[in-house]
């Protein structure tokens, strides 16, 4: 148990460091020698982290605090659905190999957090395997779809992940700085193992010896209520019916010809952003108007958020940049109550739609936001 899923990737990646750079002959493991010694015996430059470009900001802290900088986590880039390109983490494979890197971990995702999308577990788990490498599953997000009969296919490579990583105060309904961090091979913690005659002894029973924290709240409680009050069916119909009011809204949303749906939904996250009225001719949006569009749906949900009647969060997604580069500046709702109608959704889009009539931006048509449609 973990105080959110941020501690809980950096305890994975930690378990993997010093599992990869073990204790051998004269050399007495990473976690005592250090980087300089530890790739002076390996043979090795350096040592890395590979992960979707859309993995978790955790994922960077954990490599900064393990000392093996920011830089030493390879980027891989996504595919336009924003999951894991297979080919672009064989290229990074290979130019690791090529430059004497060792890949002491590949990360997959299971619902990134920003968009919600799933990485090809079974093929990255594939490639680590061929390579020995960690394979570390951030589910922090995407668990859930586990408990469901209908969804549960869809994290196919799930368990062949040496750690994974779970929220309960995401999709699981428990207060937050709920989470767990699970090994397929328990005898991974040792790798981390920490002893104190006053408290830590091997045979206290206290699991803190494998912790990161020491003192921590007993969190484990929550887990196991809602293990037993909601069961594996119920946790099962919460994530379906979270992923049917994504469906219906992002249904709802193409259906508007003022909004504009810029990916069906892989989970419980939908992506889209209103049109302003000269920009409405089903052409799509242009490199040369991305720019207004972006700074109008800024706006839009700023304002929204301050007049306190509905919310959506915004993000800017790289994976849709057009040719030039730019992202795309997206209206992000999430779906989570299961109490959430089609009524709520309808005012959400009625509510975007008023405050998009009353902004005053420049638009370079000369068109107002709320003109006829073209």
């Amino acid at each position: 148990m973990v105080s959110g899923g941020t501690l809980a990737n950096i305890t994975a990646l930690w378990c993997a460091r010093n599992a990869c750079f073990p204790p051998e002959g004269d050399f007495a493991g990473i976690a005592e020698e250090g980087w300089p010694r530890t790739l002076e015996h390996h043979g090795c430059k350096d040592a890395v982290v590979l992960a979707s470009a859309l993995a978790h900001y955790s994922i960077r802290k954990a490599t900064t605090l393990l000392g093996l900088g920011a830089r030493n986590l390879v980027s891989v880039p996504v595919d336009a659905r924003g999951r894991m390109r297979v080919d672009a983490l064989e290229e990074a494979m290979d130019e690791c190999a090529e430059r004497g890197r060792r890949v002491m971990a590949i990360v997959g995702v299971a619902g990134t957090t920003d968009s919600g999308s799933i990485d090809p577990l079974s093929d990255v788990a594939d490639i680590a395997q061929s390579a020995g490498a960690h394979f570390h599953v951030d589910a922090a997000w995407g668990a859930p779809l586990l408990f469901s009969e209908v969804h549960a296919p869809r994290l196919a490579g799930l368990e062949r992940a040496d750690t994974v990583t779970i929220d309960g105060h995401k999709q699981l309904f428990m207060p937050i700085g709920t989470s767990l961090l699970l090994f397929k091979d328990p005898r991974l913690a040792v790798h981390i193992e920490q002893e104190a005659e006053y408290m830590l002894r091997p045979d206290s029973g206290d699991h803190g010896r494998y912790s990161l924290e020491g003192s921590r709240p007993g969190n484990a409680l929550f887990f196991h209520a809602a293990l037993h009050v909601f069961g594996r069916r119920g946790l099962g119909e919460l994530a379906e019916q979270a992923i049917d009011g994504a469906r219906r809204f992002a249904a709802m949303v193409d259906a508007e010809p003022d909004f504009e749906l810029l990916a069906e939904p892989e989970t419980s996250i939908v992506f889209y952003r209103y049109l302003p009225a000269g920009l409405r001719n089903g052409e799509g949006i242009g490199e040369s108007d991305l720019l207004y569009v972006n700074r109008f749906n800024q706006a839009l949900q700023e304002r929204q958020s301050r007049a306190g009647r509905t919310l959506v969060a915004r993000t800017r997604l790289t994976h849709l940049a057009g040719p030039s580069g730019q992202p795309v500046v997206a209206l992000r709702a999430v779906f989570v109550n299961p109490r959430t109608t089609p009524a709520d959704l309808a005012a959400i889009l009625a509510d975007q739609r008023t405050i998009a009539c009353g902004l005053q931006l420049a638009d370079p048509r000369g068109a107002k936001p709320c003109e006829a449609l073209v």
